[in-house]
């Protein structure tokens, strides 16, 4: 969650390598700017690795502030697809505000082209299917995942700080399906896998199977004490 205190200078909150790994989407947490201290709302800036050069891009949309004129939401995930050519960028809330918000850019000015709809909390991770938006990409996962929709889509998957799953079409935003994946504390990681499946990570791990229009719990792994592997 973002930080009550803010820090008297940006710091990174989120980053994200572009496939081919020339440049670095970075997410920077709210900071107290000039000699009166006024609060700023955070930024999203892209460096170029290559020539050194910075992009500002600013929000896009009003940062909710508390009453003291602190942001109360920040860039908590960033997310490149397959291709390079879209970016997702996710927001934190601190003490539940209000739900995350999570927004689709594309090309190299980052235009909002979309956002990710039906979602109450904030995201803490994201994966894409394999492939992007390259047609001449689809993998199985794409044929097992993505046509139980009735069509083939690129689908983006979201894991929650509260423990749900979501799936959305990553052209458009809509939301196309999700369920509660982890009753106790929040999804730390989630994948495509091969076949149609997909995994979360929370205090435990599961696995899940496209059936109809949902997906079905087939496998729990209890995490064990630290050191331990789990196969």
């Amino acid at each position: 969650h973002p930080s009550k205190a803010l820090n008297p200078r940006p710091a990174v909150r989120a980053l994200a390598f572009r496939p081919g790994g020339d440049q670095l989407a970075v997410g920077l947490r709210p900071w107290e700017s000039g000699f009166n201290g006024t609060p700023e709302p955070g930024r999203l800036e892209v460096w170029d690795l290559l020539s050194g050069q910075t992009q500002r891009f600013p929000l896009e949309h009003q940062v909710a502030r508390d009453r003291l004129g602190r942001p109360l939401e920040e860039i908590g995930l960033l997310s490149y697809s397959p291709d390079g050519r879209r970016l997702l960028q996710g927001f934190c809330v601190r003490d539940g505000a209000q739900a995350g918000r999570t927004f689709l850019r594309e090309g190299d000015s980052l235009k909002v082209v979309a956002t990710l709809t039906w979602h109450m909390s904030s995201l803490s991770d994201a994966r894409w299917t394999p492939g992007g938006r390259d047609a001449q990409g689809l993998a199985a996962v794409d044929a097992a995942v993505g046509l139980w929709a009735g069509q083939e889509r690129r689908l983006v998957l979201g894991g929650t700080g509260q423990g749900e799953l979501y799936l959305w079409d990553q052209e458009t935003g809509e939301s196309l399906t999700s369920w509660e994946g982890h009753r106790e504390g929040g999804i730390l990681a989630c994948r495509f896998l091969p076949g149609g499946l997909v995994l979360s990570v929370g205090q435990e791990v599961k696995l899940w199977i496209a059936l109809g229009d949902t997906f079905s719990q087939i496998r729990t792994t209890q995490l064990g004490p630290p050191g331990a592997t789990v196969l």
